[in-house]
């Protein structure tokens, strides 16, 4: 007499176990994706190589034109950075509404290099985007320089540079 044992039992066992692993697996890789994605979305929508030409353009305006202005207004308003997006106030106003106008510019600041200052005053009241304000927190601040223009495009792209003054 052979005694036959049911092994329906180990089946279901085993295809509970590969059913859990391939879980397991899809879910590590739905991770990384997503993060993989966020990444791609922020080497797009950050620093891009037309946004940064633009915003050189700018800084060259700046540099050459408007330095005294830029360093005074920083130092006067406690805040650390200055909004420049309405031209009020800058020796070549007409020039610099028809240089925004042209590159299609939203919103232009000048901070310190390190914008850590503007990132804590926006935590409590933000005028800004909120796109902005992610970007302040990618800004790479180790670069020696003493001020960075920060410039938000209409099409939500966003672009940083140093300004060469002071």
């Amino acid at each position: 007499m052979e005694k036959k044992f049911n092994c329906q039992g180990f089946s279901l066992l085993e295809t509970l176990i590969v059913s859990i692993f391939i879980v397991g697996v899809l879910l590590v890789l739905y991770t990384q994706y997503v993060v993989l994605q966020k990444n791609y979305d922020n080497t797009y929508r950050y620093n891009a190589v037309g946004t940064v030409y633009n915003t050189k353009q700018l800084t060259n305006f700046l540099e050459s034109k408007e330095a005294s202005f830029v360093i005074q207004n920083i130092g006067a308003t406690g805040a650390g950075y200055v909004d420049i997006t309405s031209c009020q106030g800058l020796a070549n106003e007409e020039y610099c509404q028809a240089l925004l106008e042209e590159l299609d510019v939203k919103t232009v600041l000048v901070t310190d290099n390190n914008p850590q200052k503007l990132i804590t005053d926006l935590t409590a009241i933000n005028p800004y985007t909120e796109n902005l304000y992610q970007f302040l927190k990618h800004i790479d601040v180790n670069t020696g320089k003493k001020y960075r223009v920060i410039v938000e495009y209409q099409n939500g792209e966003l672009s940083s540079l140093n300004l060469e003054i002071g």
